[in-house]
């Protein structure tokens, strides 16, 4: 069976991890298959903490970032993804897939050049979502054939998703598949949870000019070409946990 290593982005969203942690405790009978590798987006107030018993539990890596700048979010992805050998689930705070649905994954036939989307569904009543871009079960291999995300977009909203799934598409040449039977559950925002699933202004005019001009390069350069000119962990962060 072949592990699966969950990444995840975290800024200022403890009550979202509480519900993370608690899905988490029932993995018992399969800790030993899961991973966590998680990224903190340099959180001021409430930076990302770990309980013991998750730490005890699972083979577990935390960092942080440590420029104060918005929308990170592709960097702590990449980060993480620097981190794992084989499987990862890319997730975000306000989602999370429960034990039952994390056994199919492990169970399931899987096989390089292919990403796999379960179906989102809302938590609370089970209706079901459409699929967030950014949420998949991936090989590392294939991420980083794809160039990982561009880190050209950290500081703004916006446009890393698109490159990051032309590169998948053109250059690493990975089939995307659709998992209608395999589900991963959504933290609607209300009730005790008020952290928002995304902090910060969801405003895209930093990023369009930037996206722009990287399909011009694109097209310059060609996909491969972009990817091997584009620069990457120029920035620092610390090993947490």
């Amino acid at each position: 069976m072949d592990g699966i290593t969950i990444v995840a982005a975290y800024y200022e969203q403890p009550l979202m991890m509480k519900e993370w942690w608690n899905v988490l405790r029932d993995y018992d009978e399969i800790s030993d298959h899961v991973a966590l590798r998680l990224c903190d987006d340099h959180s001021k107030e409430h930076p990302l903490t770990v309980p013991d018993d998750i730490k005890a539990a699972f083979d577990i890596q935390t960092f942080r970032l440590r420029e104060d700048k918005p929308w990170q979010e592709m960097r702590c992805r990449n980060l993480c993804m620097k981190h794992v050998g084989s499987w990862a689930m890319l997730l975000d705070p306000d989602y999370m897939v429960n034990a039952e649905e994390m056994s199919k994954l492990l169970e399931m036939p899987k096989k390089q050049r292919n990403t796999y989307q379960p179906q989102p569904r809302n938590v609370e009543n089970g209706k079901l979502l459409h699929r967030p871009g950014n949420l998949y079960l991936v090989h590392s291999a294939d991420f980083w054939a794809a160039g990982g995300y561009d880190e050209i977009f950290a500081g703004g909203y916006g446009f890393s998703d698109a490159v990051f799934w032309r590169c998948v598409d053109r250059v690493a040449k990975v089939e995307q598949h659709l998992l209608d039977d395999i589900f991963m559950d959504h933290y609607p925002m209300g009730g005790a949870i008020k952290d928002a699933p995304s902090p910060g202004i969801r405003d895209i005019k930093r990023n369009r000019p930037i996206f722009e001009q990287v399909i011009q390069d694109m097209r310059q350069y060609g996909d491969s070409g972009y990817i091997s000119r584009r620069k990457q962990f120029e920035y620092d962060w610390e090993r947490v946990v």
